[in-house]
């Protein structure tokens, strides 16, 4: 079976992730207080579980903290081993362990002793209906800055219709929106000047920052225990992280102002709804080639570049199925399991459906016969949000069967289904394409896409579906042109009125000849190979235009307009001539050329409509 080996705890060091720039990170959190520092050596120490998720996008960093608020109202934190189990916000706990300055370490799980369950339950923050959010900025009275407004901030979280609440929407099918207490279009409070200084940032300062700016926004009459979720925005601090809190329904963002920061508020968001990380699978094969499932996969943190709890700023601002049927956005009847091998249909899954839009498919079992995890298959394509996402297709996701809440232990990780390409841009499974797991012994063969609903072919357990090969994608019916003659030789087309029958200028797309208004005539051609090419035009004046005159040509390629240039007549009733222009570039085959006769405005018009064209080449 594979191996997921999480290098990320507790401090799990990112990929680049490419748009977040030299921006700080962000903060979720429960309670705060001040610092607490203490001499070296042994101590027991009672207190209150804090559980604070924090991600650092400037230095590609994200950890989970256990913080314990102790009864005099100081914060130690507790650093522990991975393994160790994570608690509630709210436990009361003894600590014993060694005290280092504003830390407190322990080797066993013994050492952390339960003392009493939270005393109260956590509010009620299901992301389902409309939710209250305020979001307050504080400064530091030392740096007074307010380099952003409270109409830029309200724009971001809630108006904007590519906002974090539009997303936040369209991922939740309409079952939640953010607003306001006090408007419905958002509340945004402050600024605030707390007294503490921003020299310095971690994890107990944060707390302090928090705390003083909530104390200060409530003396100076904000109602925030009104609200679901309260957003602290400072000035933007190189350095200092952003942070989540799982159950206090509070983030602190540092400093991302810019419109399409939204998916930051939206991430921090997440947090709050307890939801962990979407991760990308890094596998690799006994020969060491990276394979989509294999004996030794590596879960990377922030690696899912579909899902708004991955790396968020390049998805459609969807979260995965997998996290939606944990929220209670997906219908009853939304997630399913795979009872067998067979063929399943799942509906697109950013789009509502009272049908299936998740597929679980177990993949790991224990010795007992229990599912420890599946696969987990969704159906996507492009949303209604106006958003960037690499590619559509079948995403695939191994999920655990347990430990919902539990952020260590409950990611989804992206497989890649393309391996062979170092990116998971192109991670999705292609229609007609076939994922094999012959450790699990499940197969997938993904049908057609493009509608509402795309139907697989699952095998679960024994031995692997043998499936049909993939066909080849298919082949461009001709090779892409390196010579292009629009005019046949000896027949001409004369430049003409629309509407005009006289010289034979009539619109004829099987040969690219368009007649447009005012004495004009275009050439268009598709389907030429990329290069250098020479233009030859070939063409007679039959009016005797004036000496001096020229005929203009613009010249598009793939739209754009490269060139205008002139062809002259040097005297009257002249025979054919050719015109040559070399080095005309084509970026790419299949690009497209367009030629269009403009009217020489200077002297008149009327010369455009006696231009006798006898052929028009493009020659590599």
């Amino acid at each position: 079976m594979a191996t997921l080996i999480h290098t990320n705890i507790p401090i799990r060091f990112l990929k680049s992730v490419p748009g977040k720039g030299a921006l700080a990170s962000v903060l979720a959190i429960g309670l705060v207080a001040s610092v607490s520092t203490f001499a070296a050596g042994e101590t027991t120490v009672e207190g209150e579980i804090l559980n604070t998720h924090v991600d650092n996008f400037e230095t590609k960093e994200s950890r989970q903290e256990e913080i314990l608020k102790t009864r005099d109202q100081k914060f130690l934190k507790i650093k522990q081993r991975d393994d160790q189990p994570q608690l509630e916000s709210g436990t009361k706990v003894q600590v014993k362990g060694k005290k280092r300055g504003d830390e407190i370490e322990v080797s066993e799980p013994s050492q952390v002793k339960t003392l009493a369950a939270p005393s109260e339950p956590p509010k009620d923050r299901t992301p389902v209906g409309d939710k209250k959010v305020a979001v307050v900025l504080f400064n530091f009275a030392g740096d007074q800055r307010q380099p952003f407004t409270g109409e830029q901030i309200r724009d971001i979280v809630f108006t904007n219709p590519e906002g974090t609440n539009a997303q936040l929407g369209q991922s939740s099918y309409g079952k939640l929106r953010l607003s306001g207490a006090s408007r419905p279009d958002g509340d945004v409070l402050g600024w605030y000047t707390i007294p503490e200084s921003n020299e310095t940032c971690n994890e107990n300062v944060y707390y302090t920052w928090i705390n003083s700016a909530e104390r200060i926004a409530k003396e100076q009459g904000a109602a925030l225990d009104a609200y679901d979720f309260v957003i602290y925005v400072s000035p933007n601090m190189p350095g200092c992280a952003s942070y989540g809190w799982y159950d206090g329904g509070r983030s602190y963002i540092n400093g991302y102002t810019e419109k399409s920061s939204w998916y930051v508020y939206a991430h921090e968001l997440g947090h709050n709804f307890r939801l962990p990380h979407a991760n990308s699978l890094n596998c690799t094969g006994p020969d060491g080639r990276r394979v989509a499932i294999g004996s030794q996969c590596v879960s990377e943190e922030y690696g899912d570049l579909y899902d708004v709890m991955g790396s968020s700023n390049s998805s459609s601002g969807q979260t995965n199925g997998w996290y939606k049927n944990r929220l209670g956005w997906l219908s009853p009847a939304g997630a399913r399991f795979a009872e067998g091998s067979g063929n399943y249909a799942l509906n697109r899954i950013e789009l509502p459906s009272d049908q299936a839009q998740s597929l679980l498919i177990p993949r790991t079992r224990d010795a007992a016969g229990t599912v420890q995890d599946y696969y987990a298959l969704e159906y996507h394509l492009r949303g209604t949000l106006n958003l960037p996402v690499p590619r559509y297709g079948t995403t695939i996701r191994v999920v655990p069967a347990a430990n919902l809440f539990d952020i260590n232990t409950s990611r989804s990780t992206l497989v890649d289904t393309t391996p062979e390409t170092p990116t998971f841009e192109d991670a999705p499974l292609a229609e007609g394409a076939a994922f094999v797991d012959p450790a699990s012994g499940v197969s997938i063969l993904a049908g057609r896409y493009g509608g509402p609903q795309a139907v697989y072919q699952i095998q679960t357990g024994g031995a692997p579906l043998i499936l049909p090969p993939v066909p080849p994608k298919p082949k461009p019916a001709s090779k892409p042109a390196r010579v292009r003659q629009w005019v046949a030789a000896g027949q001409a087309y004369t430049s003409c009125k629309v509407g005009k029958s006289a010289g034979g200028c009539k619109t004829d797309p099987a040969k690219g000849v368009f007649a447009l208004k005012n004495y004009r005539v275009a050439y268009k051609t598709a389907n030429m190979e990329k290069g250098r090419y020479q233009l030859n035009i070939n063409y007679k004046n039959v009016a005797r235009a004036p000496k001096g005159y020229s005929y203009k040509v613009r010249i598009k390629v793939n739209g754009k307009v490269v060139r205008t240039v002139k062809m002259p007549v040097t005297s009257p009733g002249q025979q054919e001539r050719q015109f040559k222009l070399k080095n005309l570039k084509l970026p790419a085959d299949e690009s497209k050329v367009e030629l269009e006769w403009l009217n020489n405005k200077s002297v008149g018009s009327k010369y455009d409509a006696n231009l006798a064209i006898t052929k028009v080449e493009l020659k590599k």
